[in-house]
């Protein structure tokens, strides 16, 4: 065999031509530049908006009008280019799972793919924008966690709290960003594409990236537990699968798909019926055990105040012996306008338990309780009117969390509870009847009856809302007594209740005063005072 020499070999290698240079970007780390923008543009890609991508030098996004494989107009589709030069495509849908940028370009661009693979194999290098050139350059998880948040309307609250609303189905679920369901629904995205879970470090940065652009770059927008009010109007969360609610304004009421405030659902909310038209209030009175007439009008005139988005409310304090119904009137009062898994909560052992059951509930009930004490009766005398609680953060010694609220509260117990001056001036006291052998029900044929008048009920309780949207303004009552706001609300949806105008603050008035004599009744000094001043 013939040898060849080294110099031969290098004058043959010296013939060959060599190849074009490359045009690189250096900002895009050695990827051949694909012009993207103008892809864009000579096949007519429908862009609703274009910008930075996450606020990353060299990242750009744009969101398309359309999905191009199933049509979503959400905000879901969307193309990005890394500060890498890679590039990536998709729809946040589930439906679109597995559709990525080769997809993309091969809709518009058919055979795109196969061109780029007939000119590696011919050896003229990379084909610009192949999804084996330019976005071989995968993106870190923590980029995919935030790549999921892109179709997301992301806002923050009044006091800097992060959240998102994510577009599932046909409708909007609002979550804050630091709650279980939106650390759940980063998860299942990125095990539905890449099939693994990502690290804990990739979590807490995308978590962390996203709530920035939430409270920097996100609209301030302020958010709901269950009612709202919104230009005029009251909206009641139905709480159900589809996301209804239901608007009420001077005018009547109507169910909406999907109301114009943010909603938020905490773990213990439960879905309220769709409210019919036709009933009355009187449909509810066989399911209260009540000892007079004035009783049940307080009662009703309770559940429409809880039904008023700005308050004030007063704390309905049930007492009674043994065997008088109190937690079973709890569980139908809540029920007709905050259902709940769990209706009815110990009492809190401190201001902090308290405040986190308000803020997950919009009627609080603290279920046979046995007294209260000094710091209770102060905190929820905030709570009827407003004010703040302030605590720390858990696990945190220094950053200190603020809760204003103002909530309408059931409290029931055997003793005296609303012993204190300021939470007795506060408070709707209703002294509950032993209820006889012979007046006892199952409690399967009581709550039977309940499901039964619940959606009429609660539509007369939205008509008299309606009354006392349409009345307040004109409401005038010659005497203001404490919680006026919450009597002038009542007064103006009288038209819309079986009873005379002025019935309600007649037994309102009654009831501040017998509870004022109760706690005279309960004082030793007065009873001292009293048996003195008799003799």
């Amino acid at each position: 065999m013939q040898t060849v020499g080294r110099e031969l070999l290098e004058a043959v290698a010296a013939m060959r031509p060599s190849p074009p240079p490359r045009r690189v970007d250096p900002r895009r780390n050695g990827h051949k530049e694909f012009d993207l923008e103008g892809w864009i543009k000579n096949h007519r890609v429908p862009v609703k908006r274009e910008g930075p991508w996450q606020g990353t030098p060299g990242g750009y996004r744009w969101v398309l009008e359309e999905c191009p494989w199933n049509g979503h107009t959400d905000n879901a589709a969307y193309i990005v280019r890394f500060a890498s030069g890679a590039i990536a495509a998709g729809c946040h849908h589930n439906s679109c799972q597995g559709y990525g940028w080769r997809a993309l370009r091969e809709h518009y661009e058919p055979g795109a793919h196969e061109q780029g693979s007939a000119k590696k194999a011919a050896g003229d290098g990379e084909e610009p924008g192949d999804p084996d050139g330019a976005e071989n350059k995968k993106p870190t998880q923590a980029e995919l966690l935030i790549r999921y948040a892109e179709g997301a309307e992301l806002f923050h609250t009044p006091d800097g709290e992060a959240h998102a609303t994510i577009r599932l189905a046909d409708h909007g679920d609002t979550w804050p960003l630091k709650s279980r369901r939106f650390t759940q629904w980063l998860l299942r995205q990125f095990y539905e594409e890449m099939g693994k879970a990502p690290s804990a470090q990739a979590l807490a940065d995308a978590r962390a990236t996203i709530g920035a652009r939430a409270v920097f770059d996100g609209p301030e927008k302020p958010v709901f537990t269950r009612i709202a009010g919104y230009e005029r109007a009251v909206y009641l969360d139905l709480c159900n699968d589809s996301w209804e609610a239901v608007e009420i304004t001077a005018s009547g009421w109507r169910i909406v798909p999907e109301p114009p405030v943010k909603f938020v659902r905490k773990d213990n909310a439960a879905a309220l019926p769709r409210p019919l038209t036709g009933g009355s209030v009187e449909e509810l009175r066989p399911l209260l055990n009540v000892r007079a007439e004035e009783d049940f009008r307080l009662l009703v005139a309770w559940l429409i105040g809880a039904l008023n988005p700005d308050g004030p409310y007063p704390a309905l304090v049930l007492q009674g012996e043994q065997g008088s119904a109190k937690s079973t009137t709890v569980r139908v009062l809540r029920s007709l306008v905050d259902p709940a898994v769990e209706p009815l909560r110990a009492p809190p052992r401190d201001e902090r338990d308290l405040a986190i059951a308000a803020s997950g509930n919009w009627t609080p009930a603290l279920d046979n309780l046995s007294g209260i004490k000094g710091w209770l009766s102060d905190a929820l005398c905030r709570l009827a009117t407003g004010g703040g609680f302030a605590t720390r953060e858990l696990y945190s010694d220094d950053r200190e969390v603020l809760f204003s609220a103002k909530r309408p509260v059931i409290l029931n117990g055997i003793d005296s509870l609303a012993v204190a001056g300021d939470l007795r001036d506060r408070s709707l006291i209703i002294e509950l009847p032993s209820i006889p052998p012979e007046k006892k029900r199952t409690e399967r044929e009581f709550y039977r009856e309940l499901e039964e008048v619940h959606p009429k009920v609660l539509g007369a309780l939205l008509e008299a809302v309606s009354a006392a949207l349409r009345n307040r303004d004109r409401t005038r009552l010659e005497e203001l007594p404490r919680m006026a706001d919450f009597a002038v609300w009542v007064a103006a949806a009288e038209e819309a209740l079986p009873w005379e105008a002025g019935a309600f603050l007649a037994a309102y008035t009654g009831n501040r005063a017998e509870a004022n004599e109760l706690a005279l009744g309960d004082d030793p000094v007065a009873v001292a005072v009293r048996s003195l001043l008799e003799r």
